[in-house]
């Protein structure tokens, strides 16, 4: 009886040895990849955590993560129990053998409890934004669709005040769908939409906005997310300047006159959406009524009788 006790002791010895957690690591592909993937093979994962207190609290310091699933790994291995995931992100109580968490791009303190499995992902900073641009099939397509596969998106903004104003001038919109991005990647912090055009205020992993047709001048604020989309007047027309133009008087509150030394022979008023709000093919006396439209600020579009084209900005009060 007692030879058998003392096998049934040294067999739970052995296996308690053999269940004892001896490293603990983050993996998934929001953290370089999931270990046996290429470039991840093993088979010590990468990012190892540390500790001081027996193998209680795990820690580890400035971990770069992008925005992918991540989970914590014991022992180097997916054998249970030492395999959690978790619902929440940055922090919350982790859940043996389950989901992954979502991480958000950024370089992380992290911390990991054993006994608790309490974990907490401390933001030290964000990841640097390096560029901004404005993509979807408003402004040329979307990044990886057929023809416009990236790597850097088309339609870069710059910045001359170390990364917080943004802008791009004489961009060509169409009807349909933008948004700001950053670094050329969808990673959050670095993706937004927003729910009003010309302008707004931008929001992270937003809808994207609805553009107008027309060519405008873009500024976005990467501090308060404000952005503008200025019409430059041209809606797609190609300008050219008369020999003598003038509108008058400008403000109005009604009618106005257009100097010319050539007659005009069509007008079409925008407003800055660039939407259509009046027409007329027939102009006498090269004048027309706005008495029509509200209050604000419009775009008139002429063409003289020897075909140039012109575009200016009116004031109706």
């Amino acid at each position: 009886m007692k030879k058998i006790t003392f096998i049934i002791v040294c067999f739970l010895s052995v296996a308690f040895a053999s269940a004892q957690l001896n490293s603990v690591s983050i993996v998934g592909n929001g953290a370089g990849g999931w270990p046996g993937e290429a470039g991840n093979p093993g088979p010590e994962d990468t990012n190892q955590m540390i500790t001081s207190d027996g193998g209680i609290t795990w820690t580890l310091e400035n971990l770069t993560l992008t925005e992918g699933a991540v989970k914590f790994r014991g022992n180097n291995s997916w054998d249970l129990p030492y395999n959690w995931g978790g619902s929440s992100f940055p922090s919350g109580t982790a859940v043996e053998d389950g989901d992954a968490l979502t991480a958000t791009a950024g370089v992380y303190n992290v911390t990991f409890n054993a006994n608790t499995l309490a974990y907490n992902f401390t933001l030290v900073t964000e990841v640097a934004l390096t560029s901004v641009s404005i993509v979807g099939n408003g402004a040329g397509g979307w990044p990886g669709e057929a023809g416009n596969p990236g790597p850097e998106d088309t339609n870069q903004m710059t910045s001359s005040d170390g990364g917080v104003t943004w802008s791009i001038d004489d961009l060509t919109l169409t009807d349909g769908s933008v948004k700001f991005r950053g670094n050329n990647s969808w990673d959050l912090p670095y993706n937004w939409g927003g729910a009003s055009f010309p302008s707004g205020t931008a929001v992270e992993d937003g809808d994207a906005i609805t553009s107008v047709s027309g060519t405008y001048d873009v500024t976005f604020n990467t501090n308060t997310l404000a952005y503008n989309f200025t019409s430059t007047g041209t809606l797609g027309i190609e300008t050219t300047s008369l020999i003598s133009f003038e509108l008058y008087p400008n403000p109005t509150s009604d009618i106005v006159h257009i100097k010319s030394d050539k007659d005009i022979v069509s007008l079409i008023v925008f407003d800055l959406m660039g939407r259509k709000v009046l027409e007329t093919q027939h102009v006498l006396n090269n004048k027309i009524s706005l008495a029509k439209l509200q209050s604000g600020v419009y775009l008139i579009n002429g063409k003289d009788s020897e075909g140039n084209v012109f575009v200016k900005k009116v004031i109706l009060k």
